[in-house]
């Protein structure tokens, strides 16, 4: 992941580690929610499986929303990409909140199709069981390649988003891939645009960045 040392080197986060004050914030003691393609359930970056279970022990829940069974298991490779952009705890490639507790819901299919009402249900399940895991944050690196510059709620996962920050939990959101096809206009895509959520965009010593993430 090159591109994630590079990210890091830009925005400091090796001086944001260091510093005393903020030693302490790692995710422990919380639970960090993906919404994606699926995970790699053993993998080590996710912790040791020291129970034999075929998935690492950091991975607390995982389910595949796309196809309504427990199988979240990432054939894409976007998913587990992201999740350990968020959540790894290996030395090199460490991620954001590297001894947070994972869970992983699977929002696509393993073709790559998907649609807003198996995230709406993604979501509804994180405000459900929120305080039992003591879940933090939510990341969703997904969008509807649209382009707005104005607020906007909308697919019907508006009201799930409001009772996550109602909970005080923070919903971070893919700014999206496609403004290099809106010429000049500004915007970013839904989910993103969302009140209650983060637009978050990639970090790169270029104007665009590209579309590997393996």
């Amino acid at each position: 992941m090159p591109e994630t040392l590079q990210s890091g080197l830009l925005i400091e986060i090796d001086d944001f580690r260091s510093d005393f004050r903020l030693d302490s914030i790692d995710g422990s003691g919380f639970a960090t929610v993906i919404l994606d393609t699926g995970i790699d359930l053993n993998h080590p970056f996710f912790g040791p499986d020291a129970d034999g279970d075929g998935i690492s022990d950091r991975i607390v829940y995982s389910y595949d929303f796309a196809d309504n069974d427990a199988d979240a298991s990432d054939v894409d490779g976007h998913g587990s990409n992201v999740s350990s952009i968020v959540a790894s705890s290996d030395g090199t490639y460490t991620g954001m909140a590297p001894v947070a507790d994972v869970i992983h819901l699977k929002v696509f299919t393993d073709s790559g199709s998907g649609n807003f009402g198996m995230i709406e249900d993604a979501l509804q399940w994180v405000v459900a069981n929120a305080a039992g895991y003591k879940i933090a944050s939510v990341n969703m690196s997904l969008s509807d390649s649209g382009n707005y510059s104005t607020p906007v709620s909308g697919y019907g996962t508006g009201d799930e988003l409001a009772a996550l920050a109602n909970l005080d939990i923070i919903t971070v959101s893919a700014s999206g891939n496609a403004f290099h096809s809106f010429g000049s206009a500004q915007g970013v895509a839904y989910p993103s645009t969302d009140p209650f959520s983060f637009s978050i965009g990639a970090v790169y010593e270029g104007t665009y960045g590209t579309f590997n993430y393996l």
